[in-house]
């Protein structure tokens, strides 16, 4: 009968280790889960670049980068976003081959670098190349139509011309020579 008694004592204190134990190897699992994947691994890092005061003027300086300004608020950023998500997604063989990136910033965490760049209205988008602001796209937003935009501009490797009054095509003048060529 000692026996008995002995465990009905190892009880508690196994249960307590066996909801330990399980706790230990969730925690591992989740935290292998978020690790960041090795370069060149199956898993490929979020398509669209979240930017903040700290890394846009890096982010915006090497290639070509659209960033999409936006405020959480903004019933249009909302309905922007997934689509954003999406072209963000159908471009990432252009994005490697030319260096192109697709990003976002949150104008009311970071009102300075939204405010340097005059963003007053949501969500705005703006092409940068080699850190220099070419243009705000103003064609369609959905996924699409910011796909055909990238996919024409990587025909001419992302060379934009220039209008009369200094500043770049916008997409809207695609067949006004745009990028390089009137005759597209």
């Amino acid at each position: 009968m000692q026996p008995i008694a002995t465990m009905k004592h190892l009880r508690p204190s196994f249960l307590a280790l066996l909801v330990a134990l399980l706790a230990a190897v969730a925690c591992m699992t989740a935290s292998a889960a978020k690790e960041t994947p090795a370069p060149g691994s199956a898993v490929s890092p979020a398509p669209v670049l979240e930017l903040a005061a700290g890394n846009f003027t890096s982010a915006v300086n090497d290639g070509t980068t659209m960033v999409f300004f936006y405020a959480p608020w903004c019933p249009h950023c909302k309905r922007a976003a997934p689509a954003l998500r999406n072209f963000a997604r159908k471009t990432k063989a252009i994005q490697k081959k030319h260096g192109f990136k697709v990003a976002m910033i949150n104008c009311e965490a970071n009102e300075a670098t939204c405010d340097a760049h005059n963003i007053d209205g949501f969500p705005t988008y703006l092409v940068f190349q080699r850190g220099r602001m070419l243009f705000e796209y103003e064609g369609d937003t959905d996924s699409d139509s910011l796909a055909t935009f990238a996919k024409e501009a990587a025909e001419y490797n992302f060379v934009f011309t220039e209008r009369g009054d200094g500043a770049a095509h916008d997409a809207s003048q695609v067949n006004d020579g745009f990028f390089g060529h009137e005759d597209l």
